[in-house]
């Protein structure tokens, strides 16, 4: 079993908590429809750029988060008569 911490100087974790501190959009909405887009592709790149097992993980926790916080963002937009 891999190691659960990934090491910070992995680049793609490095990309990981940059992604994180940056304001994406002024919207909290866009904001989480932006980062999850952000770490999707992310994903993709530690993966096909060989990040260690505990980097891909995280990587990989970090986006379902992102993603559930999406889909609340998104279902939480009320309509107005």
């Amino acid at each position: 079993m891999a190691s659960s911490t990934p090491s910070p100087s992995c680049p793609f974790i490095q990309r990981l908590i940059a992604a994180l501190a940056e304001d994406l959009s002024d919207s909290p909405r866009r904001q989480d429809e932006l980062l999850l887009r952000l770490l999707l592709a992310l994903e993709l790149e530690a993966e096909e750029g060989g990040a260690a097992e505990a980097s891909q993980i995280v990587i990989a926790r970090v986006r379902r988060l992102a993603g559930i916080a999406a889909c609340k963002s998104s279902s939480s937009v009320t309509v107005r008569h």
